[in-house]
């Protein structure tokens, strides 16, 4: 069985960049995957997927430079940090509105022991009037 073998961010923005060119020769899709050494559902899957990073970008990035180095560093510094903010403040507020069911159970019981359908007696609870 053959291995599977994961092509980098930088070569498949590359051999995406072949296959336009081979298919604007008017090669077929068959022939195109063939020639990059690829499936044919590789190549779709490849077309399909969301538009990454520009290959200048990735191949920075690949190259062990810092998040922040290069055009617009600072810019995306900014953005990361606010997005971490931002999601904590989101984690906080939905913390702040859920109930977990001991705590459900237990104001359902005390609204029910008030009414007096349910007296409680050393950990035991009685139904009934």
């Amino acid at each position: 069985m053959a291995k599977k073998k994961r092509h980098s961010r930088v070569e498949i923005a590359s051999k995406l960049a072949q296959a336009n060119d081979l298919a604007t020769q008017g090669k077929l899709q068959s022939e195109i995957a063939r020639t990059l050494g690829v499936s044919v559902m590789t190549l779709h899957r490849w077309r399909k997927a969301p538009p990454g990073p520009q290959p200048a970008f990735v191949e920075m990035h690949e190259a062990g430079q810092p998040d922040g180095a290069g055009v617009g560093g600072d810019r995306i510094a900014e953005l990361q940090l606010e997005n971490s903010r931002l999601r904590r403040l989101v984690t906080a507020r939905r913390s702040r509105r859920h109930v977990w069911p001991s705590q459900r159970f237990k104001k359902c019981f005390a609204s029910l022991e008030k009414r007096g359908l349910v007296k409680k007696k050393r950990g035991l609870v009685k139904m009934g009037r």
